[in-house]
């Protein structure tokens, strides 16, 4: 699968705790299928995922480029709530895309 950012960058596969998500290897981002942020999230195993928040290279203008669900081909919606991490996510599959750092941003809150 595409990033839904990059739009030409093949997603990489990696597996964290028998949770298998997709990852941007230029961008960074993070692709989640529906439940798999929240089993991350509930197994407290984020912080074990390489994040980069030091670089932040999801802020500013990546975070705010439109992203695209190649599986499901459809443009996915920002969620955005005062106080809360922005991040994407298609209305179709419910999948959910983060910026690099906005894993490790959610998990602070």
């Amino acid at each position: 699968m595409k990033c839904p950012k990059c739009w030409k960058t093949e997603m990489e596969k990696s597996t964290h705790k028998g949770i298998e998500i997709d990852r941007c290897p230029d961008c960074k981002g993070i692709y989640f299928d529906v439940g798999e942020l929240e089993a991350i999230i509930e197994k407290s195993i984020g912080a074990k995922i390489e994040d980069l928040p030091r670089i932040r290279i999801g802020s500013g203008k990546q975070d705010k480029k439109s992203a695209y669900c190649f599986r499901c081909d459809n443009e996915m919606s920002t969620i955005e709530e005062p106080g809360k991490v922005r991040f994407d996510m298609c209305e179709k599959c419910n999948a959910i895309f983060l910026d690099s750092g906005e894993l490790t941003d959610m998990q602070n809150k």
